[in-house]
């Protein structure tokens, strides 16, 4: 990819690029690419695109660009990773024409904030995914899918909701927040059923949804035998929160039900 390629306009959000590939335990990369900036204190302006020329490594070691943007990595933790570019890069050339000039290539950072902490002389970021630590405060192996708008971003280790041994027979609210960054997301979940008879089932809705069947479906085939699978299903946030959420629900109080997320499409 030439990354020097012009957008279609430079006040239109866009992306290209700048995928998200696991490394170790402790690192990943960001490929290069282009993108618009996301620091709407900046405004739209005609230097206002995000330029990444060079893959950058994220470190849990490394502070500013090339790692966190402020504090020390933490265990079990949710991470937004962003592009980070500088909007005063135009310097007069011949007859006074703005000669585009980058004394502060494009680079990426990790944060835990939706406005990060930007290093000196950087003042422009985009959202490009989400990473997460487990427990010894190592990323979590993922794969991250797609090159412009839509990623699919899926996780070696599905990340535990809190229902483990759900038994809820109307619709319970699941919070996803420790696993799905946004709301309005198409999430993967793995759903197990440990039913207490072989009809019983587990179904699993978008919050707010009062759906009977429900959009995903986990049936019972012996009893006290786990049944499981991955269900496709859509998150929304309640009323009163921007988390998102889903809704299930199953047959007998006497079943048990453990929900995780694999993965989700993310919107960047």
């Amino acid at each position: 990819m030439n990354v020097s390629s012009p957008v279609a306009a430079w006040d239109t959000p866009y992306i290209n690029g700048m995928q998200l590939t696991y490394l170790t335990p402790t690192t990943f990369k960001v490929s290069v690419g282009t993108a618009t900036n996301g620091n709407i204190s900046v405004g739209n302006v005609p230097n206002n695109i995000i330029t990444v020329e060079d893959e950058v490594t994220i470190s849990t070691t490394g502070v500013g660009a090339g790692g966190l943007d402020q504090g020390t990595i933490e265990a079990s933790t949710k991470y937004y990773v962003y592009a980070i570019g500088n909007s005063n890069s135009y310097a007069p050339g011949i007859n006074d024409q703005m000669v585009y000039d980058n004394p502060y290539p494009g680079s990426a950072l990790i944060s835990k904030s939706l406005t990060p902490s930007l290093p000196l002389s950087y003042n422009m970021y985009r959202y490009i995914g989400t990473v997460y630590t487990n427990g010894s405060s190592e990323f979590v192996i993922f794969w991250q899918d797609g090159s412009g708008t839509d990623r699919t971003m899926m996780y070696d280790s599905a990340v535990a909701t809190s229902i483990t041994a759900g038994n809820s027979t109307t619709y319970a609210n699941v919070a996803l927040a420790s696993a799905v960054p946004f709301t309005n997301l198409k999430v993967y979940l793995r759903v197990a059923l440990t039913p207490n008879s072989a009809a019983s089932q587990t179904v699993v809705v978008p919050y707010g949804s009062s759906s009977t069947n429900g959009v995903g479906v986990v049936k019972g085939q012996v009893a006290a035998v786990v049944n499981e699978a991955v269900i496709e299903c859509k998150c929304a946030s309640a009323v009163d929160s921007v988390a998102p959420f889903i809704a299930y629900k199953t047959t007998s109080a006497s079943d048990s039900v453990a929900i995780s997320v694999t993965g989700y499409v993310d919107q960047l």
